[in-house]
């Protein structure tokens, strides 16, 4: 958009895009659209191709132990080929402080927030106490909680 036509506000944005994707300053802004108005026909080689939006992925959060930061990778690339939206723990890379610390967990439960399951990473039955606050927290919003050993007792 040139300065001309730079908009006061969002409903002017929103009046100008009118259902287009508009790039304002590096930020980049969905007007409100309707499923029907997703679907799009794709010309590419030469074929043309119908696109249909999908429903809405399932979302799963990881929890457990980043000791077996393997089997999260593992877990993750298996749902991910399944069409499911993962959110997990990352690791960071550097010794964390407690504040650190705590601020990373109080993310996680916002990940937590976000997710309609959420999946236990463990191996031979270790839960950490982080992981325990994780699910109790889970219960607590009704999450749907799994686990990668099915033996392991929730």
């Amino acid at each position: 958009m040139n300065s001309a036509v730079r908009p006061e506000s969002s409903a002017e944005l929103h009046r100008q895009v009118s259902g287009h994707l508009a790039v304002e300053d590096r930020v980049v802004v969905m007007a409100p659209t309707t499923r029907a108005s997703l679907s799009s026909d794709v010309s590419c080689c030469g074929e043309e191709f119908r696109v249909d939006p999908i429903e809405r992925p399932r979302v799963v959060c990881l929890c457990g132990s980043m000791r077996f930061e393997s089997l999260f990778q593992s877990e993750r690339r298996r749902l991910t080929s399944l069409g499911v939206i993962v959110l997990a723990p990352e690791s960071t890379g550097e010794e964390l402080t407690p504040i650190g610390r705590a601020a990373l967990g109080e993310l996680h439960l916002r990940r937590i927030d976000l997710a309609d399951e959420v999946r236990v990473v463990s191996k031979g039955g270790y839960l950490g106490s982080a992981t325990r606050r994780e699910i109790e927290y889970a219960r607590e919003q009704r999450k749907v909680i799994s686990s990668v050993e099915a033996s392991l007792d929730l």
